[in-house]
């Protein structure tokens, strides 16, 4: 990763991806130990935990990107 020739800008970016949605995760559960849980598990999970957890919080927002984005109580204020 430190040669930064492909596979290591791969690496770079895909370990992005990763931290980006664990802390969106935990972030729009509002740190809460459930949100926390959330993020660790997305992070190790990547896309088999983000795209389940992005489906249904998209039937839960009925079509709100707002709720979608910023979770039930960001988007409340």
């Amino acid at each position: 990763m430190a040669a930064m020739k492909w596979p290591g800008q791969f690496n770079c970016d895909f370990m992005g991806f990763l931290s980006l949605s664990a802390l969106w995760l935990a972030w729009r559960n509002q740190f809460s130990p459930k949100g926390i849980a959330l993020g660790v598990l997305g992070f190790f999970g990547g896309m088999m935990v983000l795209a389940p957890y992005l489906f249904f919080a998209s039937l839960k927002a009925n079509g709100d990107a707002q709720v979608l984005l910023l979770g039930e109580a960001r988007a409340a204020r």
